[in-house]
């Protein structure tokens, strides 16, 4: 007879399958009603062109609104896509790009957001053709925003979510142009490490959890044991939940989990103590995480920094021009603003403005080779554009500033390049050759790059190379905002955890380390704890201090040998609870597995794989949660809308699901 107390392994088997059923039910739902759901027979579209749905944010009017014949152009290719004219808005995407070579930028923004916007707006009346060219449009006015190449596998998924050959390239593409783009990274990151915070917080609480759940017999005797002339069995529990729930309510989760922590180390298994270190050094470093998040936000929501960045990537909008000329006028001395300022308006083809910012710069560094190689390169861009006649250029004023450079600084290759690419203009072949060996002298290698992007391009006035705004200018701007980055991760952790603030914390977590050291130390060299019986599940108190990875009490171990006196009895009837007790481990770890895959790992003392994927269960758990809360609670959104903005997420998460599920089964 089964104990009446211990779960039937068939029941609790039966239990786990229907969980199976039940997720594979979810994603049988997910793969059959909300994926075609976006891809049903394409309706009709009305002859009055209907909203066009045009994002009115000050970035888009601002950019968009200061150039007029690109807004125009914008506005009837819009127009022409929503009114289902495809062949009309071609026409019109062409005189958008052309307009987009004259401003010079690599990346219009501004301009993508709207194509992408308008695509939204075609994918909602199942215009898959229209949205895909709006798609396509993004990618070509801003080859680095990873958000076209994440709206075109959109569309793709849309038309046909089966079909994952041509879906998964740009969601590959994406991923790509989000961690190649510092601005869209640092989204991403201030965002990952948010929910990651939050996973690995959620994981450490449930993993904690489990571990007592396993070893809460040994905790309950040892915390009895303390109390002067023992007590009743039966008050065991009660004294050891009362025991745990004073820092729930003094401290919350946090101190929670903190305390439960300190109170596992004793009893855990040698390669269950690893989880108990690494929650110790997540307390270290946590305030370490909201800084790095603090970080992110600022530079994502910073309009200085992604002028800068847009200007390192040899693009530039309206906005950032208008943010730019700002920061001028309010510190007219600052070089990194003035040399952004005037390669801004360099690209925009704006001579005087370009020259003069050059020439406050140096003013205050006369030597600056980066400053004297870009005002020649702008005056030599002017002579390009301003006359196709070559016998009508003058290139003697760029020629002059070039040697000037070189002057300035013998080892630039850049100036020897360029007064290479000048003289050559001017057909002056010997002195252009002689710069060009110059170059060559110098970095054989950098030269020859330089001659092939030249080469490359199809732009006349791109055949001399520009100095950027380089990754080290936009590494002290990054310096410069470190108070504010301070300032907002205070406030981020304040908004975590309320009153006990960044600076009390810091305090707190070395008090914390000192006294799980010490407790640490107490039970390795001092007291013999209770310990969990590996084999019957029982707790016991050994007579010394046992160093085996799976200890067991003299009752199994007596059970399971052949050389001791204990009747066969005796022995029988341990067997039988040692069974039980692997069937009813099994059978828990099974359920347990299913409900949150990893925990059943932790059940098993498999701790590495299972706080792994516990992790990323969590993971799971803080998205879904999230799309809950902010697409439908918050925003409102039908749950078909939900779904399908979420899909690939979702998928992952249901395949993930299913499979752990799976593997676990086999595993048991």
């Amino acid at each position: 007879m089964t104990d009446a107390k211990t779960p039937e392994p068939r029941k609790m088997k039966s239990i786990g399958k229907a969980l199976v059923l039940f997720y594979a039910c979810l994603a049988l739902i997910w793969v059959v009603a909300i994926g075609p759901a976006s891809a049903q027979d394409p309706v009709e579209v009305e002859n009055d062109p209907p909203d066009l749905g045009i994002p009115k944010t000050s970035l888009i009017n601002s950019s968009l609104a200061a150039d007029p014949e690109l807004a125009q152009a914008l506005r009837k290719w819009a127009e022409t896509l929503v009114a289902g004219d495809h062949q009309i808005s071609v026409e019109h995407s062409g005189k958008i790009l052309e307009r987009q070579a004259f401003t010079g930028s690599k990346n219009m923004i501004p301009a993508a957001d709207l194509a992408i916007a308008i695509g939204k707006k075609s994918l909602d009346i199942f215009d898959f053709e229209g949205a895909l060219m709006a798609g396509q449009l993004a990618t070509q006015v801003a080859p680095d925003y990873p958000a076209g190449f994440f709206f075109l596998g959109q569309v793709r998924f849309a038309m046909d979510n089966k079909d994952i050959n041509n879906i998964f390239p740009y969601y590959v593409n994406g991923v790509k142009a989000t961690f190649l783009n510092k601005l869209e990274l640092a989204s991403f990151v201030s965002d990952f490490i948010k929910f990651l915070f939050i996973s690995i917080s959620v994981s450490f609480f449930i993993v904690f959890l489990t571990l007592l759940a396993v070893h809460y017999k040994s905790f309950f005797s040892e915390l009895v044991s303390f109390i002067p002339g023992g007590s009743d069995d039966k008050f065991k529990p009660i004294i050891g939940i009362l025991a745990l729930l004073v820092p729930l309510a003094l401290g919350g989760v946090f101190l929670f989990i903190a305390v439960l922590s300190i109170v596992l180390w004793p009893y855990v298994r040698k390669n269950e103590k690893g989880i108990i270190i690494l929650f110790v050094l997540l307390a270290l470093v946590a305030p370490l995480a909201f800084k790095q998040m603090a970080k992110f936000t600022i530079l994502r929501a910073d309009s200085a920094y992604r002028a800068l960045y847009l200007l390192s990537t040899e693009s530039w909008d309206y906005e950032s021009k208008a943010v730019i000329e700002q920061a001028v006028a309010q510190n007219p001395k600052n070089e990194l603003f003035l040399f952004a300022i005037g390669n801004l308006n360099k690209m925009a083809k704006n001579t005087d403005a370009a020259v003069a910012a050059y020439d406050e710069m140096l003013k205050i560094n006369p030597n600056n080779v980066k400053v004297i190689v870009n005002k020649a390169n702008t005056i030599f861009q002017d002579e390009i554009l301003k006359s196709k006649d070559k016998k009508e250029q003058n290139y003697d004023e760029s020629v002059k500033i070039y040697e000037q450079a070189t002057a300035a600084d013998p080892t630039s290759v850049e100036a020897f390049y360029n007064l290479s690419v000048a003289y050559d203009s001017m057909l002056q072949s010997k002195k252009s050759t002689a710069a060009y060996e110059s170059a060559l002298r110098l970095n054989q290698q950098k030269t020859k790059d330089i001659a092939k992007a030249a080469i490359g391009s199809e732009r006349p006035e791109k055949r001399v190379v520009d100095f950027l705004v380089s990754p080290a200018d936009l590494s002290r701007y990054e310096k410069s905002i470190s108070g504010r980055v301070d300032e907002l991760a205070k406030g981020l952790w304040g908004s975590y955890f309320g009153i006990l603030s960044l600076d009390i914390y810091k305090k707190i977590s070395i008090a914390y380390l000192v006294f799980f050291i010490l407790i640490a130390l107490f039970w390795e060299r001092g007291r013999i704890p209770h310990q969990t019986c590996g084999s019957c599940g029982a707790a016991f108190h050994p007579p010394m201090r046992l160093e085996m990875a799976n200890p067991k009490c003299n009752q199994c171990v007596a059970a399971q040998s052949s050389k001791t006196v204990v009747t066969s009895v005796k022995k029988d009837l341990k067997k039988k609870e040692i069974r039980e007790h692997k069937d009813q481990v099994s059978a828990y770890a099974g359920l347990l597995d299913r409900a949150l895959p990893g925990l059943g790992r932790i059940y098993t003392n498999s701790p590495a794989s299972g706080m792994f994927y516990t992790t990323i269960t969590s993971l799971f758990l803080v998205f879904g949660a999230s799309v809950i809360y902010f697409d439908l609670i918050s925003g409102s959104m039908a749950p078909a809308v939900v779904a399908r903005s979420n899909a690939p997420g979702l998928g992952v998460m249901a395949v993930y699901w299913l499979s752990m599920n799976t593997a676990f089964y086999k595993e048991h």
